[in-house]
């Protein structure tokens, strides 16, 4: 509440005294009114800009597919160490640096664990080994797959809920043969992995997304809103 008075305060200074330096008619009160509107909107544009500059930082832009695309062969080596691992887990369904998720997939009973935990279904030196490889591929949030047995190498993300999209490298291991549109990742399906690219108004999922193929089986793939 507090805040709240503070803010409508200084915008009540802010808005009096720029209508004070146009209708005032002394030349000294013009002019402090001048000075004090100039001075309390150079606070509102530097308040604005910290504010600006604050969320830039805390929650960059995840890469965009085309400079994921220009780092692809740099990294595709990894990412198919990455992938080769992921099919000798294929009962996770996420593995992120800090947490997984497991079963579900097939529609068995799932759950989530983090390293080190008791419970936990992954052993700690293969966590380990995941997390070595995200960090060398730049993969801020791992990997998750689908029940196709499509995989999805995320290098980040940025929003929540419905306003929010990540990137990252996409292995579509039948590009095209989700007959049944099950999968989750669209350029696996078979109505749009002949496009380089879909709009909101052509998926049926109500998602805007889009992709460009790097080499056989992969993409660069941008989707959102999650």
């Amino acid at each position: 509440m507090i805040i709240l008075f503070l803010i409508l305060g200084y915008l009540s200074v802010l808005l009096v005294s720029t209508i004070l330096s146009f209708t005032t008619k002394g030349p000294s009160a013009k002019r402090t009114a001048r000075i004090t509107a100039l001075i309390m909107g150079g606070l509102l544009i530097m308040v604005v800009f910290g504010l600006w500059l604050t969320a830039r930082l805390l929650f960059p832009e995840p890469p965009s597919i085309s400079v994921l695309a220009k780092h692809f062969a740099e990294r595709r080596s990894t990412l198919e160490e990455i992938h080769a691992m992921s099919n000798q887990d294929v009962h996770f369904s996420r593995i992120d640096p800090t947490f997984i998720n497991y079963g579900g997939i097939d529609g068995t009973p799932g759950g989530q664990s983090s390293p080190g935990s008791s419970d936990s279904p992954l052993a700690v030196d293969r966590w380990a080994a995941y997390r070595a490889l995200f960090l060398k591929a730049k993969l801020d949030q791992g990997f998750t797959r689908d029940a196709d047995g499509n995989v999805y190498f995320m290098a980040g993300s940025v929003g929540l809920l419905n306003n929010g999209h990540t990137t990252g490298y996409l292995y579509c291991r039948e590009p095209g043969s989700s007959a049944s549109q099950s999968s989750a990742f669209q350029p696996c399906m078979s109505v749009t992995s002949n496009h380089g690219s879909q709009d909101y108004s052509d998926n049926p999922r109500r998602e805007a997304y889009s992709f460009q193929k790097v080499a056989e089986h992969w993409f660069v793939f941008d989707q959102g809103p999650s």
